[in-house]
């Protein structure tokens, strides 16, 4: 886990970036998920061991770090870590602090208002955002805790 003191949220370090992916891992750096959340009035589809509410789930089950509050972060959270000095095609994030990221899109919590069958995603090979259809897969990371309204 690596904490980040400005905004007080800890985040979820990946591990095994090896090109194999390892669902017993919710660590494991190759894993992609497609998106899921039963409380979005557009939830995307459950994939039994293979969406984001099952990547969360595992995580809060097993009280990794010792909490049990871990989640996707929102798209303003995912962008708060992009390092926009790293060169393309990144990873841009600073891999001191985040090891074995993927360059790709993550995930986000947040749906996408125009298209709710959408979600917004961070593309660590670019620095930017985009939004992507929940049936697809992406790579995820989780995080925790925060100051309210830090982001905002």
């Amino acid at each position: 886990m690596v904490r980040d003191n400005v905004t007080g949220l800890t985040w979820e370090m990946k591990t095994n970036k090896d090109g194999v992916r390892n669902y017993n891992n919710p660590h494991d750096a190759d894993n992609i998920y497609s998106w899921y959340d039963p409380t979005d009035p557009n939830p995307g589809t459950p994939v039994s061991g293979t969406d984001t509410k099952s990547f969360i789930d595992a995580l809060n089950n097993a009280h990794f770090g010792g909490f049990s509050d871990w989640r996707l972060p929102t798209i303003k959270e995912l962008a708060y870590i992009v390092n926009y000095s790293i060169s393309l095609p990144g990873p841009t994030i600073d891999s001191g602090y985040f090891p074995n990221t993927q360059p790709a899109i993550y995930w986000t919590s947040t749906t996408y208002a125009v298209n709710t069958y959408t979600a917004w995603g961070m593309y660590f090979d670019s620095g930017t955002d985009g939004i992507s259809s929940k049936s697809n897969s992406a790579f995820v990371r989780a995080v925790r805790g925060g100051q309210s309204g830090i982001l905002g």
